[in-house]
C-alpha cells in the first residue's frame, strides 16, 4: 500500500490512541452529560447553518438522535482510516481487514464501557460504528488511489 517513515508512524499511533481515548472517555459519561454535550453541539451546528429547530423537517429529539448516530459513525470513520494508514506497510487487503477488525473491537468495547455508565449497550450502535469504520477506510483507500494516479501522471 504505502511506506511510512518512523515519525509519521509515531504521529499515527498518537492520533489513534487519542481517538480511542476520546471515544471511550465519552462512553463513561452519564446519559445526562452525554446528552447535554450533543445538544450543545446540535445548537452550534444549527446556528452555524443559520437554521432554527422550526426549520427542520423532523422534531428536535429525532434530529438529536440523527446527530448522535452520525457522530458515532464519524468517530469510527476517523479511527478506521487512521488504522488503515498505520497498517499501510502491509498489503492493501491485510491493512483493510485488520483496520476494520481493530475498529470493530474498539466499537464493541465502547458499547461494553457504556453499560457501566447506565447507558444502553446497543448492537445497532456497533453496526453504525462498523459502517463508519468501513467508510473511513474506503476514504483513505480512495485518497491513496488518487495520489498514486496523480503521481504516475507526473512521472510519465
Amino acid at each position: 500500500m504505502i511506506k511510512l517513515n518512523t515519525p509519521f508512524r509515531i504521529v499515527l499511533d498518537i492520533l489513534i490512541l487519542a481517538v480511542i481515548a476520546f471515544i471511550w472517555i465519552n462512553s463513561t459519561l452519564p446519559v445526562s452529560d452525554s446528552s447535554a454535550l450533543s445538544h450543545g453541539f446540535m445548537d452550534k451546528l444549527l446556528d452555524f447553518l443559520g437554521l432554527d429547530y422550526g426549520d427542520l423537517p423532523i422534531d428536535k429529539e429525532a434530529f438529536h438522535g440523527v446527530i448522535r448516530k452520525l457522530a458515532h459513525a464519524f468517530e469510527f470513520a476517523c479511527l478506521g482510516g487512521l488504522f488503515c494508514l498505520r497498517l499501510g506497510k502491509n498489503s492493501a487487503k491485510i491493512a483493510v481487514f485488520t483496520a476494520w477488525g481493530l475498529t470493530v473491537c474498539v466499537a464493541v468495547l465502547d458499547e461494553f464501557i457504556q453499560s457501566f455508565s447506565d447507558r444502553a449497550c446497543r448492537f445497532s450502535d456497533m453496526c453504525i460504528d462498523s459502517c463508519g469504520a468501513a467508510a473511513g477506510i474506503g476514504f483513505v483507500l480512495l485518497v491513496i488511489y488518487v495520489i498514486k494516479k496523480v503521481r504516475s501522471r507526473h512521472m510519465s
